[in-house]
């Protein structure tokens, strides 16, 4: 994975970085400009009428984003893993990404229950390597089921996802994907398909990899809250999300028509 410069991070598959208005922390970026509901190529069809499965990393690549990479902790110092190693990882560690009252909302992520910084080592290096951050993902072998909540609610995420499909290893991802009550807005499976950039052969295990998260349709009012994730052998990385801003925040930055949705042809 190339390292910009800057130190912050290109986006995967040589999709080019959001060029906006750029803060950062640690290795949450929070990059603003107008956000396209695309109907191309990063989104899926035949979803809800409430939104759709986005399984494309270049839907984020000109939005405004928060970036969680795990290889930094919440306070932006470095989080350095063996291969196969893990540490715990507090519950609220990214709950809140702005320490130095950069920005004009608080926005991050809770984990429940507790999961764990985890470097996996053989089986998924070399597929995070290529497609996300180096080495750290989420939340170790022998946590199969939790959830993300989310700080403030969020138009849209996702995940790069690197699963374990070698017989006898059980489920694969499913993220339940929840409004600011807990009500479910859409249910995605990694098994499905639609989500697979490809496969890799390792040591004899078939480990299948893409991205997948979901986004708001842009006439809708509901917002996602949270995501529920069950998982047989697989691990997570570069969470990735938008963010609902206040109006202080729009006040803030000073850009018009911030957050407005639009589509593409």
């Amino acid at each position: 994975m190339s390292i910009a410069p800057s130190g912050a991070r290109s986006l995967p598959r040589h999709h080019h970085a959001p060029t906006a208005y750029r803060l950062r922390h640690g290795t949450c970026c929070l990059v603003t400009s107008t956000i396209a509901l695309t109907t191309g190529s990063a989104l899926a069809g035949g979803a809800s009428s409430q939104g759709v499965p986005i399984f494309d990393i270049s839907f984020f690549a000109k939005e405004t984003v928060v970036l969680i990479d795990f290889e930094t902790n919440g306070s932006g110092v470095p989080v350095d893993l063996l291969d196969g190693q893990t540490l715990s990882m507090p519950t609220a560690e990214y709950a809140d990404y702005d320490p130095n009252d950069d920005f004009a909302f608080t926005t991050g992520v809770s984990f429940s229950p507790q999961v764990n910084w985890v470097n996996d080592g053989n089986l998924f290096d070399n597929i995070l390597d290529a497609f996300a951050s180096a080495e750290n993902g989420i939340p170790s072998a022998n946590i199969d089921n939790f959830e993300v909540s989310f700080t403030s609610p969020v138009i849209s995420f996702g995940f790069w996802v690197a699963d374990n499909d070698t017989p006898g290893t059980g489920t694969q991802p499913i993220f339940t994907v929840k409004d600011t009550q807990g009500q479910i807005i859409e249910v995605l499976d990694f098994n499905s398909g639609i989500f697979h950039d490809g496969t890799f052969n390792v040591g004899g295990s078939i480990v299948n990899y893409g991205f997948m998260g979901f986004a708001m349709n842009p006439e809708s009012n509901v917002r996602i809250g949270s995501v529920e994730i069950v998982k047989g052998e697989a691990i997570f990385d570069d969470l990735t999300f938008i963010p609902v801003p206040t109006p202080s925040t729009i006040a803030l930055l000073g850009v018009s028509g911030l957050y407005t949705l639009r589509r593409r042809r």
